[in-house]
C-alpha cells in the first residue's frame, strides 16, 4: 500500500469514530440534558455539594461516596430538603 491509501484509510476511521462520538453527544442532549433543562433544577447552595449534585441524576458521573446509590439514598432521608429533586 502507498502512503497515501493509508493515510485515507486512517482518516475515514477516525471520521468513524468522531461520527458515533457525536451521535453519543446528541443522544445524550436529547435524552438526558434538554429534559432537564427544561425542568429548571433549584439548587440552593446552603444544601452543600451532596445534595445539590445528587439533584443531576445521570446528567453527572457517578463519583463514588457522593452521588453512588448508597449516598443517594442517605440524602433521600435528609427532613431538611424536598427529597423528590434526588434523582
Amino acid at each position: 500500500m502507498n502512503d497515501y491509501l493509508m493515510k485515507e484509510i486512517k482518516a475515514k476511521k477516525e471520521i468513524i469514530q468522531v461520527e458515533k462520538m457525536i451521535n453519543e453527544v446528541r443522544k445524550y442532549d436529547k435524552e438526558v440534558l434538554h429534559p432537564m433543562a427544561l425542568e429548571q433544577i433549584n439548587i440552593d447552595l446552603d444544601d452543600g455539594v451532596l445534595v445539590n449534585y445528587n439533584k443531576f441524576g445521570e446528567a453527572v458521573k457517578t463519583v463514588p461516596g457522593l452521588n453512588d446509590a448508597k449516598k443517594k439514598n442517605k440524602v433521600k432521608q435528609f427532613d431538611w430538603i424536598d427529597t423528590s429533586e434526588i434523582r
